[in-house]
């Protein structure tokens, strides 16, 4: 476990950021964006300075070489659980936690992407298995837990509804 003096070092780090948003609250809206192409068969995505290749399964088309978009989405569930609990929430609370070990699944039906007749291709059954290694109580991990299902982006997509607006642009394409 850290010491005592280094989660109220992180918990004043914070707290300096929470002032901020007090003073200018603009200064606390994010706003990142994601690019996704499609080049050789694979999906390439960018957000920022950063790349990464996605690919489908053979029964969507793809050939399986890299991990696909609903991995990606568990992946953000559970990265959004491990770095909010362990990083931002757990020292905002005076909570000691060592580290934590997050799994996430679920269950799609490919046959409803490919319009088969009684499927959907609902995301559903989605498990979050989180274990935090503390020393603290019981009860104040479950707390701990709680703030994060109240106030994490990610879990809070999975949870309540989100307005998704779409523009649809055809070009001709290059020759």
């Amino acid at each position: 476990m850290k010491h005592l003096g280094d989660l109220e070092e992180k918990a004043a780090q914070l707290q300096k950021f929470v002032k901020l948003f007090e003073r200018n609250p603009e200064a606390g809206l994010l706003k990142p964006a994601v690019k996704a192409s499609t080049k050789n068969g694979l999906i390439i995505l960018k957000s920022g300075n950063t790349t990464w290749e996605e690919d489908l399964p053979p029964s969507l088309g793809g050939k399986s070489t890299t991990i696909g978009p609903i991995p990606h989405l568990l992946g953000s569930l559970a990265g959004c659980a491990a770095g909010l609990i362990k990083y931002t929430l757990a020292p905002l609370t005076g909570t000691s936690v060592d580290s934590v070990d997050v799994d996430a699944q679920c269950e799609f039906d490919v046959k409803g992407i490919l319009g088969m007749e009684g499927a959907t291709g609902d995301i559903r059954n989605v498990l979050l298995t989180v274990t935090v290694y503390s020393d603290d109580s019981q009860d104040k991990i479950e707390k701990l837990l709680e703030v994060w299902k109240q106030r994490a982006p990610v879990f809070l997509c999975f949870q309540k509804p989100v307005q998704i607006s779409t523009n649809l642009m055809i070009k001709k394409p290059e020759k």
